[in-house]
This record gives structure tokens, sequence and C-alpha cells, in this order.
């Protein structure tokens, strides 16, 4: 096999748009996931003194390094990362592409309502919480892609 069997998808979407969810099945299918979310948990834990953008840059590293070894060997990798930024999903296409790997983004959405009622059910017994004014302020961060390879309404 030539690394161009090997794929990369870059999932894109807010919380509860079901990135996640659709990653998990795809597993199943022969996929790997590689959740930035839980990159940054098992790395820091609860850690709250380290800024989140200084958490997630290292854990993105470490993620970048994992996604290269196992597309080496042939894997088809799910990035379940959220990319909000148009800027990050482009450097991180091309820096697959530019290496020889298919990459596509796959863009998830749904309304507001289904987005608070999916994140306020997953969030019940955790500490990661996520309520309406704060879904608020992550729609008016999140850059829907433009042009996504594919859009995957839930």
């Amino acid at each position: 096999m030539s690394k161009y069997m090997s794929k990369v998808l870059l999932f894109s979407g807010l919380p509860g748009s079901g990135k996640t969810t659709m990653a998990k099945d795809m597993e199943a299918d022969g996929w790997t996931r590689l959740s930035l979310d839980e990159k940054v948990f098992k790395m820091f834990g609860k850690d709250s003194q380290t800024p989140l953008s200084d958490r997630e840059a290292k854990a993105r590293q470490v993620l970048f390094d994992e996604a290269l070894d196992l597309l080496q060997h042939n894997q088809k990798l799910i990035l379940d990362w959220g990319f909000w930024k148009q800027v990050d999903r482009s450097e991180v296409k091309k820096l697959f592409m530019d290496k020889g790997y298919a990459a596509e983004i796959w863009y998830f959405t749904t309304d507001f309502e289904t987005l608070v009622n999916r994140v306020e059910n997953r969030g019940k017994g955790s500490n990661h919480i996520i309520n309406p004014a704060m879904m608020e302020g992550f729609v008016a961060k999140y850059e829907a892609p433009g042009s996504p390879d594919k859009i995957i309404k839930t």
C-alpha cells in the first residue's frame, strides 16, 4: 500500500453537532479517531492554571506526531478537533496533503436548540458542562467552512 491509500478527515463543528458520535461509529469500520479534547484531558487532567490555548497547542503537536505515524502505517484517521477557525482547517489539511495524504474537511451542523440539548445531556454528571450562554459565545466565535468537502446535517 502506498501512503495515498491513507486518508485524514478533519471533523469541524460546534460542540454537540455530532462529530464525536460519527467518529466513534466510524471506528467500527477501521478508522482511527484522534480527539483533541481527550488528549488535553489525558495530558493535563483538570489543570486550570495553564491557559487552554497552551494546553491545546501542546496536545495538538502530540496528536500531529501520532497522526503522521499512523498514516505511515496506512491508517484512515479522523481528527475530532472541532477546527473552529478557517485558517486552522486550511493549514492542517495542507500539511497532510503536502505529505501526500488525502485530506478532507467534514462540516457538522445543526440548529442551536439541538446543540444546547445535546451538550446539556452529555454534561450531566461531569465537570464538562456547556450552558446556553457559553454555546452562544461558541457560535459567535466559530467560522463555518466556506467550502467543506462534505456537510453533515445532524
